[in-house]
């Protein structure tokens, strides 16, 4: 209605000018409020691209950090069902709630998985990038390397943006590391070798340190694989 998109323009221009009264005055609960309970994608649109604006300043971020079950599991489920630019906004709020290396296993919980890999498949570059990106980040997680694999299926899917001759260098890169992570766990590697992950590695142009982690890697998963 008229007054929830006043509301939401209101945040967003506060955001715009002063992110720290808006912390500071408990204006983060209306965000979560507004993207919680309304249908209109604007708002929706709007609510999330704020929260991620807020969560990507180092000085606010601990006011919103950690994040609760419910609202992830509703961050998640407006990506889904959101317009592209929600599920751009909502890509890169995920991206900035597991850079922190905090909410790997709320995300997990709350099927937040599924949503990335979703994002990650997607043809448009920039989501394709934040669900690359998240992938990285969670097969940080030496308790989900396997089950990225195994229960999430997430290797053929990080080859195919390897081998994407549209696909950007940056999630190729995010990819490669996504990669690189969970073969680090012996029990990925004939998943790995099957789903052609060392060949899609190896093609790619990589260079210092990123290429010593491939030839490494390619190596110890080729000498398992025997």
């Amino acid at each position: 209605d008229q007054t929830t998109d006043s509301a939401c323009l209101a945040i967003n221009a506060i955001i715009l000018t002063s992110k720290e009264a808006l912390a500071k005055e408990e204006g983060i609960e209306s965000v979560i409020s507004l993207f919680k309970t309304s249908s209109n994608s604007d708002i929706v649109f709007g609510a999330v691209y704020a929260l991620g604006t807020i969560l990507d300043d180092n000085a606010l971020s601990e006011v919103v950090v950690p994040f609760k079950n419910d609202i992830i599991l509703s961050i998640a489920h407006k990506i889904e069902s959101g317009s592209l630019d929600t599920k751009r906004a909502g890509g890169y709020l995920l991206s900035l709630l597991l850079s922190n290396g905090k909410n790997y296993e709320k995300i997990e919980m709350v099927g937040g998985i599924s949503c990335i890999l979703n994002l990650a498949s997607m043809s448009d570059n920039e989501c394709q990038e934040y669900g690359a990106f998240c992938l990285a980040e969670l097969a940080k997680n030496d308790a989900l390397k396997v089950d990225l694999v195994r229960k999430y299926e997430a290797v053929p899917s990080l080859v195919t943006i390897m081998s994407g001759e549209c696909t950007a260098n940056e999630s190729k890169r995010y990819a490669a590391m996504a990669l690189l992570s969970i073969a680090e766990d012996y029990e990925t590697h004939l998943a790995l070798g099957e789903a052609g992950a060392i060949g899609a590695l190896l093609s790619m142009s990589a260079e210092g340190e990123l290429q010593y982690r491939v030839s490494k890697t390619s190596a110890r998963v080729a000498h398992s694989l025997r």
